[in-house]
């Protein structure tokens, strides 16, 4: 096991665990603590970024964690990544307890989003390509807001080339390890899921579950 597959291991032992830990009445400070620690616990080094964990102020894209409760039938956004020895890594996961049709039907919206993206990427692909029929996409779908890139690739640093965005001039390449993370967004509403992905001669592999 390399260090980013370490990195990842632990990445989503933390997920399991917040899968646990996000009910009614815990708050956003609480939610980010305890994936720390959880973190620690399985090996990590530190964190690769501060935790965003947000069940409000959706339009905030880096809403770092309050002393909000968390509710029923609300978004929860927890964007966490760890640091193994030089790998990092970055994945979002949106929680909701006892959604509501409407928001299933968003978070499926983002599923099949993330999906077409997936099957757009190959090596010398554009990524403004990607990211730009991707945004279309979602317009076609949906009123909400996809205010940020498509994604980014990540090294030993969390943002790193390629950058996924519509005015980006990178190019799909053999060995880019990067994100997908399509996400929508309003006053009243946000989720985002972002996975980690490997482009390999033969096309793309998803590292994270």
């Amino acid at each position: 096991m390399n260090d980013l597959q370490k990195a990842i291991k632990i990445t989503e032992q933390v997920f399991r665990v917040a899968e646990e830990i996000i009910i009614p009445g815990i708050t956003e400070k609480q939610i980010a603590s305890k994936l720390r620690k959880c973190a620690i616990c399985n090996g990590a080094d530190g964190l690769a970024f501060r935790t965003i964990v947000a069940s409000s102020n959706y339009m905030n894209i880096h809403s770092f964690p309050r002393d909000r409760k968390i509710k029923e039938n609300e978004f929860v956004i927890v964007d966490f990544g760890v640091r193994y020895k030089r790998a990092l890594t970055d994945v979002t996961r949106t929680y909701c307890i006892n959604p509501d049709t409407r928001k299933k039907k968003h978070y499926n919206l983002l599923k099949i989003t993330q999906r077409r993206a997936e099957k757009m990427i190959r090596v010398g692909v554009s990524c403004s390509k990607v990211d730009i029929s991707v945004r279309k996409y979602l317009k076609q779908h949906t009123k909400l807001k996809f205010p940020y890139a498509l994604g980014h690739g990540v090294t030993n640093k969390i943002h790193a080339r390629p950058k996924i965005s519509p005015k980006s001039k990178d190019v799909f390449k053999v060995g880019d390890v990067f994100t997908l993370e399509p996400g929508l967004h309003s006053k009243s509403i946000g989720l985002r899921i972002e996975d980690m992905y490997l482009l390999k001669k033969t096309g793309i592999v998803k590292l994270t579950k």
